[in-house]
């Protein structure tokens, strides 16, 4: 098992108010989130002597473990972690081809 990273930027309304507290504004902000995963790796299950399989294969799987804007934990939507997952198995996918 390993540690993996990926980073999203994603856009959140933050309400601003002017200095003297008269006025207050709604803005969209983009915030550059770094996602941590736990990578389990693929894991073939027991076969007999023949090769044929005796038990299930436990597939490669990426664990979301949690996000954080410059080092405060941040909470994501689904789709937001579906996207940081897709992002970095696309990522790893590119590590393993050969150049």
């Amino acid at each position: 098992m390993s540690t993996e990273h990926a980073t999203i930027t994603v856009a959140r309304e933050r309400k601003i108010t002017s200095p003297l507290g008269m006025i207050e504004s709604d803005i969209e902000v983009e915030l550059e989130v770094e996602c941590t995963f736990e990578c389990h790796p693929f894991h073939a299950g027991h076969r007999d002597k023949y090769g044929a399989p005796e038990e299930p294969d436990d597939p490669a799987e990426l664990e979301f473990d949690g996000a954080t804007v410059d080092g405060v934990d941040f909470e994501l939507t689904e789709s937001e972690i579906d996207q940081a997952r897709e992002k970095l198995e696309n990522e790893l996918s590119e590590r393993d081809e050969p150049p």
